[in-house]
C-alpha cells in the first residue's frame, strides 16, 4: 500500500486478513471496530509512520511478528479484551510508544526494541506482570543535544519484574507510579 490503511468506525467488521500485505508506506490506523476479533498483517515488515489501534474489544492478541522497524509513533490504547501485544522484532520507534488504558492486558513482547525517539508510556494496565526492555539502550531524541522523550510506567499494580538493564539515556524524565512492587 502506498499511502496508508485506516479502518475506522465499522461497527459490522468482525475479521481483517491481509496475511500477504509486506508494507505500509504510511499510517495504519485502526479505531473503533467494536465486533472485530481478529487482526492479521502476518507478513507485514514495513510500516512508513505511525502504527495505532484503539478501542477494538473483540482483539485478544495484537501480533506484528515480523514488523522490525517503525518510523512514527506506536500508540495501542482502549482495548478492551487486548491480553498480548508481539512487538518483538521491533528494533526502533521514531516516536513515542503508548500503550495506556489496556485492562486485560498482561503480556508484552517487546525484546528488540533498543530506542523510542520519543517518549515511552505503559499506563493504566494493571495485569500487566512482567515487562522485559532488557536492550533498550535510548528513550527520547537520539541527537546528544536535544531532550525530550519520557519513561513513564503508571498503573502497572500486578507488574512483578521490570528489566531495562541495558538502558543507557533518558532525555526527558524518568516517572514510576502506582507499580506493585516500589513502595
Amino acid at each position: 500500500i502506498g499511502t496508508s490503511l485506516e479502518v475506522q468506525k465499522n461497527e459490522g467488521l468482525e475479521r481483517m486478513s491481509a496475511p500477504v500485505l509486506g508494507t505500509i508506506g504510511s499510517e495504519l490506523h485502526l479505531s473503533e471496530l467494536p465486533k472485530c476479533y481478529q487482526i492479521d498483517f502476518a507478513a507485514l515488515t514495513n510500516v512508513g509512520t505511525d502504527l495505532r489501534v484503539n478501542q477494538v474489544d473483540g482483539i485478544t492478541n495484537l501480533i506484528f511478528n515480523v514488523l522490525v522497524n517503525i518510523p512514527g509513533d506506536v500508540q495501542i490504547q482502549n482495548m478492551g479484551g487486548l491480553k498480548i501485544v508481539n512487538l518483538s522484532l521491533v528494533e526502533t520507534i521514531g516516536g513515542s510508544l503508548i500503550l495506556d488504558s489496556n485492562s486485560e492486558l498482561t503480556t508484552l513482547h517487546l525484546d528488540g526494541l533498543k530506542v523510542v525517539g520519543g517518549t515511552l508510556r505503559v499506563m493504566s494496565s494493571a495485569k500487566v506482570l512482567s515487562l522485559d526492555l532488557g536492550v533498550l539502550e535510548t528513550v527520547g531524541a537520539t541527537a546528544p543535544t536535544m531532550t525530550g522523550g519520557s519513561f513513564k510506567l503508571q498503573g502497572l499494580t500486578a507488574l512483578n519484574s521490570l528489566n531495562v538493564g541495558a538502558l543507557e539515556v533518558v532525555r526527558g524524565s524518568i516517572h514510576l507510579s502506582d507499580l506493585s512492587f516500589i513502595e
